[in-house]
């Protein structure tokens, strides 16, 4: 698909606008579990965010 998209970014877009460009959206969904482990095996055990940080962030934010 990016293939595509390149050529068609260099060859047939520029005939409609120089401010013009097409891209894509990967329909492949995110693998969340496969994430969640990377983003753990990257920190360690060390915390990124205390309790009180992670319930302002999210539960404040929360429409709940």
């Amino acid at each position: 698909m990016l293939l595509v998209v390149s050529f068609l970014n260099e060859f047939l877009v520029p005939r409609y606008g120089d401010d013009l460009s097409l891209s894509v959206v990967d329909p492949v969904p995110e693998d969340k579990t496969f994430r969640t482990q990377e983003m753990q095996a990257a920190v360690g055990n060390m915390p990124l965010l205390t309790q009180n940080e992670a319930s302002h962030t999210y539960l404040d934010s929360c429409a709940c």
